[in-house]
């Protein structure tokens, strides 16, 4: 176990939080910087393998900058960044919908090197500690009691359950479905393919609608290397999705073994309206936050990591609950457009391809800058409604 503990023993902290991702480290921070005693957990130690497309749109750069001081214009290697470009293709059934060129650029992070670095900058203040290697066992939400698997135990005035899809926070939770979650699971399947092995222009954002059942197939350009991998939700798909990783190289004439990719459970619109108890809360894919039209999760990770931790600050100032403001404020800009991701998806990815496809062209001729707005998130789902900050400030 790796320790970054400046005292060992610790009373009581403000904030346990339960895995030192994107989400995690987005809440450490922002309450350390705030001044409040956090420990964060993760069962891994960083820099570690993290499977991810790890497409970053305007919206998550915009958070950055503001919670971390990073400059969006000059994001680079050092802070985990591949590769950026605002090119992009969309396909449906053999047809191109649209070869695009965006407002704004799509960044593409290694998450190996993004997460080190939000881990990194979150256990730069002093009242912020961290156990690397500490497996969580069970969190008892009434008291915020956190057990692990050496038999220790933590405790904090408030747990931040940021341990992704699998979450233990969650499942410790009372009341929590475990059927409705498991139905509404995605299953994303990618590699690493050099440059020189594709005949595609490998600088352009590529998409495939149609190919999967209920999700897509992807490229994603890096420095040296593209990221190749379908996805969609597993109960509407009865082949493997390396089997169709497989096909999925055959159609882009990639002649590369799809035995050798990994795979990984995305929430695909089982996303919590309620991702609380006691005082526990959930964040990011332990909660189900992620778009269920495009599968976007950085963000909403991110995103709902600062507003719990502005929730604890709030509450730890004022004596206010904590989850009542954090759901509060997740009402306000969140769960409205999740709700509506996951109304909105059959139009793309719901019925018969015959019937899909005049939409989806449709789309591709008409509606193409207010798709890139929504992905961006200077257009909200809510009405397609453009406002120029719908999501970036600080609180609701």
């Amino acid at each position: 176990m790796v320790e970054r503990m400046s005292d060992t023993s610790h009373g009581t902290y403000d904030a346990v939080v339960v895995g030192g991702g994107p989400a995690g480290a987005t809440a450490a921070h922002a309450l350390g910087s705030r001044g409040h005693d956090v420990l964060i957990l993760d069962k891994s130690s960083f820099p570690r393998k993290k499977l991810c497309g790890g497409l970053v749109t305007w919206k998550t750069t915009q958070l950055l900058e503001r919670e971390f001081g990073w400059n969006h214009e000059s994001l680079g290697p050092e802070d985990g960044f591949e590769y950026s470009t605002p090119e992009y293709e969309v396909h449906f059934d053999g047809s191109t919908v649209k070869n695009g060129r965006s407002e704004r650029p799509y960044y593409f992070a290694d998450r190996r090197g993004y997460d080190a670095k939000l881990f990194e900058a979150a256990v730069s203040h002093e009242t912020v500690d961290a156990l690397e290697g500490a497996a969580v066992t069970d969190v008892d939400a009434s008291t915020g009691v956190v057990s692990l698997a050496d038999s220790s135990v933590v405790e904090g005035r408030y747990v931040v359950g940021a341990d992704g899809a699998h979450s233990v926070v969650r499942n410790s939770l009372p009341g929590f479905d475990r059927e409705a979650w498991g139905d509404n699971l995605a299953i994303a399947t990618e590699t690493f393919v050099p440059r020189e092995a594709v005949d595609i222009d490998p600088d352009s954002l590529l998409v495939h609608l149609g190919f999967v059942n209920w999700g897509y197939g992807w490229v994603f350009p890096n420095r040296d290397r593209l990221v190749v991998g379908v996805g969609g939700l597993n109960r509407k798909n009865t082949d493997s999705f390396r089997t169709l990783l497989d096909r999925y190289f055959d159609r882009l004439g990639i002649d590369a073994d799809a035995s050798s990719a990994e795979s990984r459970p995305i929430p695909f619109g089982n996303y919590l309206t309620e991702p609380t108890a006691d005082r526990a809360m959930l964040v990011g894919d332990a909660a189900g936050f992620v778009d269920a039209m495009s599968g976007e999760g950085i963000f909403y990770a991110q995103r709902s990591g600062e507003l719990c931790a502005h929730a604890i600050d709030r509450a730890l100032g004022t004596g206010k609950s904590a989850p009542r403001l954090y759901t509060s404020y997740l009402d306000e800009s969140v769960i409205p457009e999740l709700r509506l991701s996951k109304l909105l998806r059959p139009l793309l990815w719901g019925g018969p391809s015959a019937l899909r496809r005049p939409i989806i062209h449709t789309w591709g001729a008409a509606l193409h800058r207010q798709w890139e707005e929504l992905v961006h998130g200077t257009r909200l789902y809510r009405f397609l409604r453009k406002r120029g900050d719908p999501y970036h400030t600080t609180l609701p």
